[in-house]
């Protein structure tokens, strides 16, 4: 007679529990802004991050200062999260351009919203435009369309961006908004912990 196979449930090898996967709406359906997002949440979970790309209302067709360009991050992020119900987090990053007394700024800024209204925001490092590109900018010519007019680049805004043409390459536009989505979600993962005013 054959030796049975079977395993009692005693002795059967546990399974491993599944991992959770964080469910993450991008209010873009530009592929650079998605990549930033997938990095930033992989680099924070250690994990990689199931995304929605999702159309959101119009922002501003350029933004510009510091506020608008934050409020347009900030619809973006709460119109993808309502938008996808069972996702974790709503993200929106939005570009636009600071004109100060002598050049144009180029900044983004990233908001992380969940269902319970936990919200915040940060922003990427800053750059000045060359001065042939601020003024078309200036002249009234979308940012991504005075690149292509001056040095005949096409869909910058959906590849590197600005800065990865001002880098060659090293920096792209993805990886300059991954830093400030993982410091956005950080920051409302542990908004309690958040000093409510300067830290002395």
């Amino acid at each position: 007679m054959r030796a049975s196979t079977m395993q009692t449930l005693d002795n059967m090898p546990e399974c491993p529990e599944a991992a959770i996967v964080t469910q993450v709406a991008v209010g873009s359906t530009n592929p650079t802004k998605g990549e930033a997002v997938r990095r930033a949440f992989a680099e924070l979970d250690g994990a990689e991050p199931s995304l929605r790309a999702v159309s959101t209302p119009e922002t501003a067709a350029q933004p510009w200062g510091e506020e608008q360009t934050r409020e347009g991050a900030l619809v973006r992020a709460r119109a993808a999260l309502s938008t996808v119900a069972d996702a974790d987090w709503g993200i929106g990053l939005e570009g636009g351009l600071v004109r100060d007394e002598t050049a144009i700024l180029v900044t983004s800024w990233i908001a992380a919203c969940r269902h319970d209204g936990t919200t915040a925001t940060a922003r990427t490092a800053g750059f000045y435009l060359p001065p042939s590109v601020a003024a078309a900018v200036l002249d009234g010519v979308e940012l991504t369309a005075a690149w292509h007019r001056i040095a005949g680049h096409e869909a910058i805004g959906r590849k590197g961006g600005t800065v990865g043409l001002l880098t060659g390459g090293v920096l792209p536009r993805s990886r300059l908004y991954a830093d400030a989505v993982l410091l956005a979600v950080a920051l409302a993962r542990n908004a309690e912990n958040r000093p409510a005013g300067p830290v002395p």
